[in-house]
């Protein structure tokens, strides 16, 4: 080849542009036979008897996953059309090294054409969100149409999603799973780690373990205030292993994204409630999506390691 033409093909390669191979073997390309990643997957689609909303659900399943072992802990992972092969494969990651155990993870999303939140945009708004005022709808609405994700109805459904998760989902994949009934963790990220915060105030020891990455803030937080208060006001322990992590380049002045997250971990620290151990931490340099991979990490190491020894 001359010169020229090998100086060309070079270069060609280093820009990613295709060019004659002149000779060079071609790779076989055939069907594969095994299923695409992700392994040991399924996904199957529920509708709620109680509010009558399609949901579909992914399980994945340990190495070895097996009947006879001992019933395995399970992972509830919301937002799943988006973050779901991020939580399965760090979490086996980590049972690899020790730091999480072998888990069930069961991912809550939507049957819905498209990637991430462009599938489950509008549908998300709704589950995750406690009852908000007409502007933060129609705020939302517009925050969603201008990235060109569904636009939600409304807003405010997370009770009743948290009726299906309690009372629907949960007795299906325990049925269907050898997972156990005790040792529940519950992801959640942005509008879920919303209601992730909403499920540990409201709810009396369903979740055992609870990673929320940052929760949204502002109009977010006002609507779950009341939750909180009665939470506290009635509260004499909080029995959950909890991490909750935010990106530090998330604060602004009227969202509070940083502050807001870190004034709720002191509220809750402040009450000194016996069976709670709280895990908060701010990522300088990380945004609200680039802290995601990080808080999955950090989350799950933290709420599975073992429980500190009670000082003398």
């Amino acid at each position: 080849m001359p010169s020229a033409a090998k100086a060309f093909t070079g270069l060609a390669l280093l820009l990613g542009l295709v060019v004659p191979t002149m000779g060079l073997a071609q790779p076989q390309v055939s069907p594969s036979t095994h299923p695409a990643y992700l392994a040991e997957t399924t996904s199957f689609d529920v509708t709620s008897q109680g509010n009558g909303r399609r949901y579909q659900i992914s399980v994945a399943l340990p190495y070895d996953y097996s009947a006879a072992h001992a019933p395995y802990p399970v992972v509830y992972a919301l937002d799943a059309n988006s973050e779901f092969g991020m939580v399965v494969e760090t979490l086996r990651v980590l049972a690899l090294s020790g730091r999480a155990p072998p888990a069930v993870i069961v991912g809550v999303g939507y049957d819905r054409p498209g990637q991430s939140f462009h599938a489950s945009g509008g549908e998300r708004a709704f589950d995750l969100t406690m009852p908000v005022p007409p502007r933060v709808l129609a705020e939302q609405k517009a925050f969603n149409k201008g990235r060109g994700y569904p636009e939600p109805p409304a807003m405010g459904g997370a009770p009743s999603f948290l009726r299906f998760l309690r009372e629907e989902l949960s007795p299906l994949i325990e049925a269907r799973y050898n997972v156990s009934h005790a040792d529940r963790t519950l992801w959640g990220h942005s509008f879920a780690g919303h209601f992730a915060t909403y499920a540990l105030l409201a709810d009396d020891g369903f979740f055992q373990r609870f990673v929320i990455g940052s929760p949204s803030q502002a109009d977010m937080a006002a609507a779950v205030a009341p939750v909180e208060a009665e939470a506290l006001k009635r509260r004499k322990d909080l029995p959950a292993r909890v991490y909750v992590g935010v990106g530090g380049e998330e604060e602004e002045a009227d969202y509070g994204g940083v502050s807001d997250v870190l004034k709720f971990c002191a509220r809750l620290q402040g009450r000194r409630f016996p069976s709670l151990a709280l895990t908060c931490e701010a990522f300088p340099g990380e945004s609200h999506t680039s802290v995601i991979p990080i808080i999955v990490t950090k989350g799950f190491s933290a709420v599975y390691v073992a429980p500190p020894a009670p000082k003398p």
